[in-house]
């Protein structure tokens, strides 16, 4: 008497989704009506995401040698696409990411360093899987860049700058330039709806500067966005 337990074999059968419909889910994906984007369409899109550093400093001034400039930050951009090819667009791309300060300890001081990239560049990205709702792509440009970097030092206790005899932070390093820059990644978009598009991207990008400056060669970082995006035109 009262409510029954369904036998094992259907037991819990009413929680997980059918065959059917993981089958209709990925055909979905791969649907040639949903192709992501089609010849003569524009794509507008914008990136919130990460940036981290991946060159050295030199802390030659605060009493140091070479460490890694800054921490990881903060990352945003835009990126305009025209699609020339079912598989091939081509646009530019805006850029910048603003790395955190990263403290160093030295023997007599204790510093931080941090800085800035920003790049504008005409792009080539290639769609893997074109006529697919959602596909992976590559991507390339080349283009130009700012580059800031910023260091503070103050000395620690006990210690004092030897030409003052004071122990007050100092700025030794705040320099820009520009310079070209060269970027590969990639990634994976997706449709949604009708118009708006939605992707994560992962990048490096190199730029040059003057070694002799900021005592590096060449800005390279590496960065993660995720994109908005809309198709608009045909």
């Amino acid at each position: 008497v009262g409510a029954g337990f369904p036998e094992n074999g259907n037991r819990g059968r009413g929680l997980m989704p059918s065959r059917r419909a993981v089958v209709a889910l990925l055909l979905g994906l791969v649907s040639p009506a949903w192709s992501l984007t089609e010849p003569g369409s524009h794509i507008l899109n914008i990136g919130m995401g990460g940036g981290v550093p991946l060159m050295d400093i030199d802390l030659a001034t605060a009493g140091g040698g070479r460490e890694r400039l800054g921490s990881s930050g903060l990352a945003a951009g835009a990126q305009y696409l025209y699609q020339a090819t079912p598989a091939i667009g081509i646009g530019l791309d805006l850029a910048g990411v603003r790395f955190s300060d990263h403290e160093h300890i030295l023997a007599q001081s204790i510093a931080a360093s941090g800085g800035s990239l920003f790049t504008a560049q005409p792009i080539v990205r290639i769609l893997l899987l074109p006529e697919s709702r959602a596909t992976p792509f590559i991507l390339g440009g080349a283009g130009l860049s700012y580059f800031n970097a910023n260091m503070e030092a103050r000395p620690k206790p006990g210690f004092a700058w030897s030409d003052t005899r004071t122990t007050e932070v100092r700025r030794l390093i705040d320099k820009g330039a520009a310079g070209y820059a060269v970027t590969l990644g990639g990634g994976l978009e997706g449709r949604i709806g009708e118009t708006g598009l939605l992707g994560v991207e992962g990048r490096w990008t190199y730029a040059s500067i003057d070694r002799e400056t900021f005592g590096t060669k060449g800005a390279r970082t590496a960065t993660v966005f995720a994109r908005l995006g809309w198709v608009f035109g045909s």
